[in-house]
Order: structure tokens, then C-alpha cells, then sequence
């Protein structure tokens, strides 16, 4: 149930992300959808789910930081006059 209710938002979201926002919340869907489980359906979550949900949003991060350094790259660029 968590599942189809975090796909739905993310459809309804997605109509206007951008590709980098969009990748960011299909890779964390399984957290968000873990933390909606304990939520909502008192779901036990152990150390291991603590660990991948951690290492999922830490690769999210790292992923996102990496598109806005190489966009901001490439405006640096686009702003260069040649002499």
C-alpha cells in the first residue's frame, strides 16, 4: 500500500522536476516508502534498514551535488567572452 501511494506523489511531482530531481526520488522511493510503512502501519524497521536508508540517501546527495557542480560548470563556460 505505501508503495502505490509514494508512486502516485511521485507522478503527480514529477510532471515538473527536472531529470536530476526526478532521478533523486526514484532512488529513494524504497526509503520513503520504509519510513511510510513504520509510519503509518507500525512497521519494525532494524538496524539494516536504518544502514540502507542512509547509504540510498547518501548516494542521492552525493548524485545531486554532482548535477548542480556541473551545471554550474557549464554556466561558468557559457559566460566566458573570448579575447
Amino acid at each position: 500500500m505505501t508503495t502505490v501511494v509514494a508512486i502516485f506523489m511521485e507522478g503527480v511531482a514529477l510532471q515538473t522536476a527536472t531529470a536530476s530531481d526526478a532521478a533523486v526520488t526514484f532512488a529513494s522511493e524504497p526509503v520513503w516508502a520504509s519510513l511510510f510503512g513504520a509510519w503509518l502501519l507500525h512497521e519494525q524497521l532494524g538496524i539494516n534498514s536504518y544502514i540502507g536508508g542512509a547509504i540510498i540517501l547518501a548516494a542521492c546527495f552525493i548524485g545531486a551535488v554532482g548535477d548542480v557542480m556541473a551545471q554550474n560548470k557549464d554556466e561558468t563556460t557559457e559566460n566566458l567572452t573570448p579575447l
